[in-house]
């Protein structure tokens, strides 16, 4: 028997492969072999992609942050609601930079500081637009 196994060729275990994940992939049970291996290549394909649209995600947040920040230099008043969106930004915005130490992220510390300092003291006062 081990023999005969090892006469088999290396285009001969792909195929037996193929056929018994055909099969598999056929018989009504939850391991799925196909979907497995194209959901790793779909993976490794679009891996720039999300990649550069996770990068421009924090690019965005980032310009709202500054944004909002200037805004409140210049004594724009805003809703809670609108808070909880920047908010929402800035948690975003620091989650991705934690996760890219090469990614420039010195320009917000400070605005975000000050959208906090100024949340803070809109909640306290109840003093939203």
């Amino acid at each position: 028997m081990l023999e005969w196994l090892s006469t088999i060729t290396v285009g001969q275990w792909a195929l037996i492969f193929a056929g018994l994940a055909t099969i598999i992939q056929i018989v009504p049970i939850q391991i799925k072999p196909w979907d497995m291996l194209l959901g790793l290549i779909g993976k490794a394909l679009n891996k720039n992609i999300e990649e550069r649209l996770a990068q421009k995600d924090a690019e965005d947040a980032r310009n709202h942050i500054l944004r909002f920040g200037d805004e409140i230099k210049n004594k724009v008043r805003h809703s809670e609601e609108y808070f909880n969106q920047i908010l929402d930004d800035i948690t975003k915005y620091e989650k991705y930079c934690n996760e890219h130490k090469d990614f420039q992220n010195a320009r917000t510390v400070q605005t975000t500081e000050i959208i906090k300092r100024v949340y803070k003291k809109c909640y306290e006062e109840n003093d939203f637009l």
